[in-house]
């Protein structure tokens, strides 16, 4: 997909009626302006979800996509990697992993640091102790 085909599909799905949190995304970009509808009734990558302690990672190579076991992944376990979403957009991408690390917001694992201060620095008193490590 391109950038236009994949603005479109998304007006078709939520037009200007949308809230954070409401997003579901299955594109995957594999480089700038080119993405992998990952909601193709072929492709079975939509049923790997994003953990901030995931069991497997994305590679890239050329303008494909493996998913790729880091651990030994027992039978019937859900498949996770990080969708690395940027930390501009952490509003619109709420995780709900349970992971004890999990910061709350789909980011990138190397942008966590920065989001746990912005959430520090918003909201000190509601943030507890264990997310704020």
């Amino acid at each position: 997909m391109t950038d236009d085909e994949l603005w479109q599909q998304f007006q078709d799905n939520y037009g200007n009626e949308y809230k954070p949190g409401d997003l579901h995304v299955w594109a995957f970009e594999v480089r700038d302006g080119l993405y992998i509808d990952g909601d193709h009734p072929d492709n079975i990558a939509k049923f790997a979800n994003h953990s901030c302690d995931e069991n497997c990672e994305a590679i890239m190579d050329e303008d494909r996509i493996w998913i790729s076991a880091k651990c030994d992944i027992a039978n019937g376990e859900e498949l996770t990697f990080d969708y690395r979403f940027p930390l501009k957009d952490f509003l619109y991408h709420p995780c709900h992993c349970g992971t004890p690390d999990c910061c709350g917001f789909i980011v990138a694992k190397e942008e966590r640091t920065k989001l746990k201060k912005i959430l520090r620095k918003q909201a000190p008193r509601r943030l507890s102790k264990k997310t704020a490590k």
